[in-house]
């Protein structure tokens, strides 16, 4: 179990959104938005590194060496997700673990078939839509400037239904 476990237990705990690691200082929790100090002696440069790179596989420690700048992920049991961005400061390494959002395996925000949906994760093929999807009316109406391919195909099927040419805008 890696050092850090504790302070992540800590921070799920609190209902914290962020835990803050920086050399030369204690660790810091996102709470609702507030940054709250935890009570830890300040960190070192050389514990704050041996911290963060407890949590890192081999691979990443090298690739944060050569760029100095790492996102990943780490994982603990029973409490969680989180995703990691460490970086170099001045005065040593720090990080960022930011608590994701447990997610109840449920494809509602894709707006998939309930077939699919009430699918165990675990039995779930590779889905695959057969035709592009389109954008509804409401969803163009929120968005006039935006640039997706996806409301640009709604406003040539919309113009076109219309018999307005592509392209043209339409006269008022």
């Amino acid at each position: 179990m890696a050092r850090i476990d504790d302070i992540l237990n800590q921070m799920t705990d609190r209902e914290a959104s962020d835990l803050h690691i920086t050399s030369g200082c204690a660790p810091y929790l996102r709470v609702h938005g507030e940054m709250v100090k935890l009570n830890y002696k300040d960190l070192s440069p050389e514990v704050s590194q041996a911290l963060i790179f407890e949590v890192l596989t081999e691979t990443q420690r090298e690739r944060f060496t050569e760029t100095c700048d790492l996102d990943c992920s780490y994982s603990l049991k029973g409490v969680g997700r989180f995703r990691v961005n460490v970086f170099r400061q001045r005065n040593g390494v720090g990080a960022v673990f930011r608590a994701r959002e447990r997610n109840s395996g449920k494809l509602i925000a894709l707006k998939v078939t309930p077939e699919v949906n009430n699918t165990p994760i675990g039995q779930r093929k590779k889905w695959q839509t057969r035709k592009p999807v389109e954008a509804t009316d409401d969803e163009v109406n929120r968005n006039p400037r935006a640039r997706s391919a996806k409301l640009r195909a709604a406003r040539r099927k919309k113009s076109v239904s219309f018999g307005i040419a592509p392209g043209q805008p339409p006269s008022m």
